[in-house]
């Protein structure tokens, strides 16, 4: 098996309305047992305490609509705080004094951004009625408050379509192939 069906980031989305709070900026990006519409890899859901593993391990950041140019805050430095309850991934975020945390919090002021959403690397999971359970997250890699939550009120999954995620697509057909292989 190539490398490349071995790494598959994923983002799913939940309407959790984001909530200021002073300056900070908090909701849910994931919540567990919701099941996504269809996917390319059909129906999913998160399992309660799928993230075990990946908070143990992981040092996810806070970015606005999953961009690696607009970081809000980071784990390990302490600006992002995660908690894992029976509903879902809690996040919580000290925005810092810049010109984007700004713009982001009059927007979700607003109500113009009032999605959350988590990009991933799968761990284990198991098929359960036709459904794609994840039992456990690998390595979480961004929690974002998102402009276009993909499905609302549903924990789902978002591909980008953005010019020049031909890579990304890559990844996501190769590990979509190993997925099926694996679950025959």
């Amino acid at each position: 098996m190539s490398s490349l069906a071995t790494i598959d980031f994923r983002r799913m989305t939940v309407r959790s309305a984001p909530v200021l709070k002073g300056n900070r900026l908090g909701g849910y990006a994931a919540v567990f047992d919701e099941m996504s519409p269809f996917t390319p890899f059909g129906p999913e859901e998160l399992a309660p305490g799928s993230f075990t593993r990946a908070l143990g391990n992981s040092d996810p950041r806070a970015l606005f609509n999953h961009d690696p140019n607009f970081v809000l805050g980071r784990l390990s430095t302490g600006t992002l705080r995660l908690a894992q309850d029976s509903t879902g991934l809690e996040y919580e975020i000290d925005m810092p004094d810049t010109q984007l945390a700004r713009d982001v919090r009059e927007l979700v002021s607003r109500g113009d951004i009032d999605g959350a959403s988590f990009q991933f690397v799968p761990g284990k999971h198991e098929m359960r009625d036709g459904v794609l359970r994840h039992t456990d997250i690998a390595e979480l890699i961004d929690v974002s408050p998102v402009t276009f939550p993909a499905y609302a009120g549903a924990t789902s999954e978002a591909r980008s379509k953005t010019a020049g995620s031909a890579r990304r697509s890559q990844l996501i057909r190769a590990r979509a192939h190993a997925l099926r292989s694996v679950t025959r």
